[in-house]
């Protein structure tokens, strides 16, 4: 997103993003831990991706921030959970574990779901936010949550990917 290309609309946006912050403050007024009670869940950590994000490359969003105590004070408890711990392999490495492991995810589609798919349908995932490249494979796992599609690596052989459902279409593939 480029800032500069939003002029006149940038004034709306912030006063629309204080709205929601103030709107997070209340909720987290009763002063509890984080979000949704007592412990850290999945909501706190989307929600301070987001907010991250507003912070982190929108220059007039830290004056605005500053303006919520609760929120404030939430995000830094979120902040203070930290990134975890990550091992740096290489891609030999990498493709010699996807070769040699198995997929342990769940393998059932939902009868249910919109989109109408069974298992084996071959499908095509995209990122609907950029780098809309799809990944094409038989469908293996459909659920409210999650997709899984099978598909052959050159270099690793037969692989499960994984994805979420948010951020991803799902579509059966035309070819």
């Amino acid at each position: 997103m480029d800032i500069d290309e939003l002029g006149d609309e940038i004034p709306y946006l912030l006063s629309l993003l204080r709205s929601y912050l103030a709107i997070i403050d209340k909720q987290l007024s009763d002063q509890r831990p984080f979000w949704v009670g007592d412990s850290a869940s999945l909501a706190d950590m989307e929600l301070y991706a987001q907010l991250w994000t507003a912070r982190s490359f929108v220059p007039a969003a830290e004056a605005i921030f500053s303006q919520f105590f609760y929120l404030t004070q939430w995000a830094e408890r979120v902040r203070q959970i930290g990134h975890g711990e990550s091992t740096t392999i290489t891609r030999d490495d990498a493709i010699s574990i996807a070769k040699h492991g198995k997929s342990s995810g769940e393998k059932r589609v939902d009868p249910l779901d919109p989109l109408g798919l069974s298992a084996g349908d071959v499908v095509e995932v995209i990122p609907t936010d950029y780098g809309c490249v799809p990944v094409k494979g038989k469908l293996v796992t459909l659920t409210m949550r999650e997709v899984a599609v099978e598909r052959k690596d050159p270099d690793a052989g037969t692989v499960v990917v994984h994805f979420p459902r948010f951020g991803f279409k799902i579509a059966r593939s035309q070819a």
